[in-house]
């Protein structure tokens, strides 16, 4: 999932918005944190849902199962997510609750189905534009 082009003799590589959108779920705090984060995935308007699962198996983490499913369940009709994605996730997520996207002791919420606790402005429809 990575490319690497050539600029001005340099160079660079990139990731696709797949294994982007997956790296920032789980590393937000370096990637401008939680609010940066998903507003930014707000903009997301294209993605193969298949390549997120694929990545997340490769890097065995269950906890990004977690946050990877249930932002791919938020936005399942915008980017035409199958229900066989959101089960390949289901099948990875952790045995107990996990926090996420920079959530707290004490200031989280749980979101059950996918066993994270996320910050209350994950959640927040106003925080998220809808």
């Amino acid at each position: 999932m990575t490319l690497i082009i050539d600029r001005q003799g340099v160079p660079v590589r990139l990731t696709a918005i797949e294994r982007t959108v997956v790296d920032v779920l789980h590393r937000s705090e370096i990637a401008g944190g939680t609010e940066e984060v998903l507003q930014s995935l707000e903009l997301v308007r294209y993605l193969d849902p298949e390549k997120i699962a694929d990545y997340v198996e490769l890097l065995d983490n269950r906890s990004l199962a977690s946050v990877s499913g249930w932002w791919l369940e938020k936005r399942q009709s915008a980017l035409g997510v199958t229900n066989d994605v959101l089960a390949r996730l289901r099948a990875r997520l952790p045995r107990s609750k996990h926090y996420a996207l920079g959530a707290k002791p004490g200031r989280a919420l749980l979101v059950e189905p996918w066993r994270i606790l996320l910050p209350p402005q994950a959640l927040d429809a106003a925080f998220e534009g809808i």
